[in-house]
């Protein structure tokens, strides 16, 4: 798993001179323009991309998964888990080392 992270700075004047929508405007547009060219090189690097022989069309059959989730996603995500292994009687140790054995071995969620 790769975790993308950016970090902007605006303007004070844009802000305090814009109307609330465009401030979201101008926010978003700087998020995405940021995150876009992060993905971007993060995808060169991953294993996204499967290729399979497809004898019947004598041609390749090309399948790309990519899950794209927030951060705080994967923390709720890791909630719910961790409270239906309580529920199985784990304890909270029991429970942090089959979370950690996940992150470790898959590399994430």
């Amino acid at each position: 798993m790769t975790e993308i992270n950016i970090e902007e700075e605006i303007n004070a004047e844009i802000v305090i001179n814009a109307t609330p929508e465009d401030v979201e405007d101008h926010v978003n547009k700087r998020i995405r323009d940021a995150l876009s060219e992060q993905i971007v090189e993060a995808l060169d690097d991953m294993a996204y991309v499967d290729m399979e022989y497809n004898q019947e069309t004598n041609m390749f059959d090309v399948t790309a998964s990519l899950v794209l989730c927030a951060k705080n996603d994967i923390a709720t995500n890791m909630q719910v888990q961790a409270q239906i292994m309580k529920q199985y009687g784990l304890d909270p140790e029991q429970i942090e080392t089959i979370l950690n054995a996940g992150i470790e071995t898959t590399g994430g969620f």
